[in-house]
């Protein structure tokens, strides 16, 4: 216990910055996924703010089809839509 000195405050900041790295590089992902989990029940990605709901939509199956946020990848004439695309 006492006064830090340089180089204890300096691996503080280290540890820091490393902790703060990974939660960034690890929540962006994790945010893009959900919402596209969101958009696959037709869901806005809003949804995502509210835990419950996000973890009900998350275990529910997505929708037959396309919908407003795009086609469903699981159908065979909706992937073929999707290929054209690219």
């Amino acid at each position: 216990m006492g006064i830090l000195g340089r180089g204890e405050e300096w691996m503080v900041d280290v540890a820091i910055f490393l902790g703060g790295s990974f939660i960034l590089i690890t929540r962006v992902p994790y945010i893009a996924v959900t919402v596209r989990r969101m958009h696959d029940v037709g869901k806005s990605g809003w949804y995502l703010l509210i835990p419950i709901y996000n973890l009900i939509l998350t275990l529910t199956e997505g929708q037959k089809g396309g919908n407003q946020y795009g086609p469903d990848p699981k159908s065979a004439s909706d992937r073929e839509d999707i290929q054209e695309g690219f």
